[in-house]
Formats: structure tokens, sequence, C-alpha cells
């Protein structure tokens, strides 16, 4: 080997390496490099605790605390400094408030969002954006979004979370890297009025069209087609043929909670409301976390006028999301039933797929902003046939060795991946251990200077 060829193999290595340690691998859009904290970069929270359209209180500088007499106040984010920025393409807002809830969906007020904007709303987590999906870009600066919060303690603050992952407030500019300050700032406001309980998520006579005889139970449910035929073969409880949403009712035919399939099989994930309760709804959503399977990317929604679908994941646990908001032509409140979600896993090493029942997973919401969802969660087990031995360096299992395994190497190796869909083919000096030396070994078999591992 040349001393010039190596050296060259080794400052590819050197570049992966680094390229792996800011690559966030918890969005759902994709890799997107880091850069934070941007120097000059300033995102800013207000409040309008009167209702004047001015900000009473803000973290622009001025005071950062403020009281709202009545027990509500309008949060705003702007954007006020890009810092040496020409332009960009998407912002996300996230913010983690405290003794407060938001019973409205935001508003994004970036004016170059040129599709329906995203969000997601654990109560009282929240996080929400837009990208620009066209050809143009954005160098506005000023209000980015919006939304109205209502006490439920007498004394409550809105932290704006600063980050370049998904769960952080960030500009990306067109090469998809993200832009951030460090750190957060934090709003503190005292509630003058008599704090607002949290409104209940079970639904009451009045709320529902079925007062005099009692509404029946909501009810959640998942099912998993695993060759592809249309049907369900495993389930908690779903219809035999998989179906579309519609306002009629669905057949309970399949309630086997366990499911085998072929190692690297397409698992085709839906998910049901099999009945709504009584409820007339206005959104809905659910999340499916899963083990020991890799996900295809973002859940899907099968029925119309949704607006938005969000998905993402952790090192310490894995979800895929789907959360639907209607819009016009499509009536509001809805009444359907049956197929809501549909996401893909391939079967890699066997595991569980749950339907998480909570607050913010899933649920539906009605016409007045309150979520309803019921006690879980729904569980499958996965059993995936034994696989083939994987060939050494092949880290994806896609057949061939090339540098994508590397970087998925060092991004496992640097705690950015917690698995690896091919950990025996990852381990290309089968020495029981994945680190760094596979990737430069790989990278040599991919740059011809090894025939083979």
């Amino acid at each position: 080997m040349s001393r010039t060829r190596l050296l060259g193999l080794l400052t590819a290595a050197a570049f992966i390496a680094i390229a792996v340690i800011v690559l966030t691998t918890r969005s759902g859009g994709g890799p997107a490099q880091a850069d934070a904290p941007h120097p000059g970069l300033d995102f800013s929270i207000g409040a309008d605790v009167n209702a004047d359209g001015v900000d009473d209180c803000d973290t622009s500088g001025g005071p950062a605390e403020c009281q709202a007499d009545s027990g509500s106040f309008q949060l705003t984010v702007r954007l006020r400094e890009l810092g040496g920025l020409s332009n960009y393409k998407g912002i996300r807002m996230v913010m983690d408030p405290v003794g407060v809830y938001f019973k409205r969906s935001p508003t994004v007020l970036w004016p170059d969002c040129d599709h329906t904007p995203s969000g997601f709303g654990e109560q009282p987590y929240l996080a929400f954006g837009c990208e620009n999906l066209g050809s143009g870009t954005s160098s506005f600066v000023g209000p980015v979004g919006q939304v109205t919060m209502h006490c439920t303690d007498p004394e409550a603050s809105v932290e704006l979370v600063h980050g370049v992952d998904v769960y952080g407030t960030r500009v990306t500019d067109e090469a998809h890297q993200a832009h951030a300050e460090q750190g957060s700032e934090t709003l503190t406001i005292s509630c003058g009025a008599t704090p607002t309980p949290f409104p209940t998520r079970t639904p009451t006579p009045t709320s529902t069209p079925c007062a005099s005889t009692g509404c029946p139970p909501l009810n959640f449910a998942i099912g998993i087609d695993l060759n592809g035929d249309g049907t369900n073969d495993c389930g908690t409880g779903v219809p035999s043929v998989v179906g579309d949403g519609a306002p009629d009712a669905v057949p309970v035919e399949v309630t086997s909670t366990a499911c085998s399939a072929a190692a690297d099989a397409k698992l085709d994930v839906r998910v049901y409301l099999m009945d709504r309760g009584g409820i007339a709804y206005a959104g809905a959503g659910s999340h499916v976390y899963y083990s020991g399977l890799t996900s295809y990317g973002r859940g899907t929604t099968v029925w119309t006028c949704h607006t938005f679908d969000v998905a993402g994941s952790d090192a310490t646990f894995e979800y895929a999301a789907s959360i639907i908001r209607f819009a016009p032509p499509c009536a509001v409140p809805q009444a359907n039933v049956g197929l809501m979600n549909k996401f893909s896993f391939t079967c890699t090493q066997g595991g569980e797929i749950s339907l998480g029942h909570a607050p913010g997973e899933t649920e539906i919401s009605d016409g007045d902003g309150y979520s309803h969802t019921e006690a879980g969660p729904d569980i499958l087990t996965i059993n995936c046939g034994a696989r083939s031995a994987a060939l050494p360096g092949d880290s994806d299992c896609n057949g061939s060795v090339n540098s994508i395994d590397a970087a998925l190497i060092l991004q496992n190796t640097a705690g950015l991946l917690a698995n690896i869909p091919c950990a025996d083919g990852a381990d290309a000096n089968s020495d029981g251990t994945i680190n760094a030396i596979d990737a430069a070994l790989v990278l040599q078999v991919s740059a011809g200077l090894l025939d083979e591992l």
C-alpha cells in the first residue's frame, strides 16, 4: 500500500468520524449537521398577558417576568437575529412549559412556510415548525410562532429550549444543516386569577351524544400484515381485512397477539380506532413503540384532510408516531372509525410493538381541544426467523460493503446510534467488538485496498 493511498484512507476515516459526531439520529427528516451555538443567532419568547398585542415580558433583555391576572396569556416566539446566515429553509420551536397547558394548536407565523406546518404536543411539552419545500429560502426575522397558554398553577414558567436536534429550537439551511443557540431561556408568569384545572381526559355525559345511555368505551387497537396480502395476521382486536377509515362499525376478528415473520421481512403495522366512545373529534394521533425491529421512517395516515405526520427515535427507546389534524373541506368534527395510521418495519432481531395509551400518545381530541385516550398499552410480540450470516463489514444488511456501513459503525461507536441492523456484519474483524477499527477495515474494502474481510 502506498503512503499516499494510506494517508488518503485515514483522512477519509477521520472525515467520517467527525461527520457522525455531528449527526443527529433523532430527527425524522434524516441526518443534519450540527452548528450550536451559532454566534449571533437569537430567538426569544414573550408573553402578552392583557390581549393588547404587545408583549409584557420577554427574554430578549427586558423583564423576563410578568403577571397574568386573567390566568391566560399569548406566547410569541421571535427570531430576532440570523447571526450572519444569509437565509434558511426551515424553522422549529420547542418549549417546555410548567404550570400551564395549551388548549388550541400553536400557529406558525413564519411567512415563508409554503406548506401545512408540522407540530407535536405532549401536554405541556410543545414543538412545532415548518420547512420551505420549494425552491425559495427565507431571510425573515420577526414573530415566527404563537400559542395561547392557560395557567394551572399560581406560578408558571415557559422555557424555550435550544438545540440542533428535533428537541431544540433551531433553523436549518439549504444543506439541511441545523443552526441553534445553546441552552435555554425562561419566562416566569405569576397567574393572578384562580388557576384553571387541566381539562379532564374522560368523556362526560354533557360532551357526548349518548348522555342517557352512556357511551361505549374508547378503543384503539393495532394489527400487523406479515405478507402484504391486505389482511392482518395478528392484532389486539382488529378486523381481518386491513380496510380504511369510515363511519361504519369495525368487526373484531383478529385477537392473536403473537406474530412470526421471516428474517428481514417487511411488517405493515396498522393502528385502528375501533370505537370512538361517542366522541366527535377534530384530531387524532398514535404512538407506536418498538424494539428488535427497524423502522422505515415516519408514520402516515390513511385519512384525508390531515395536516401533518411526525416521527422520532431516541437512544434508549424508539417510537414512530403519526399525529392528525383535520382541515377543510373535511367536516369537523369527525365520526370515522377503522384504520387510522400505518407504519412499516423490517423484522430484524424480534421483539415487541406496543401502542402507547397516554396523554399525548394514542388519543383523539374533541372540538374543544380536550384529549381522550384509554388504558393500555396494546402489545404485540414479534418473532423474527433466523437470518443468514451477514457479509463481513455489511452493517446495514443490504448485501454490499461500502462507506455507509463504516458511517453506521462510527455512529454506533460514538453512541449516536443505539442499534446496528446487522451487528454481526459490523464486527468486520470478528473480534467480538464493534469499534473504529471495524470502520477502517470497511473503508479499506470500499477503497479497493483490501480484497475481502
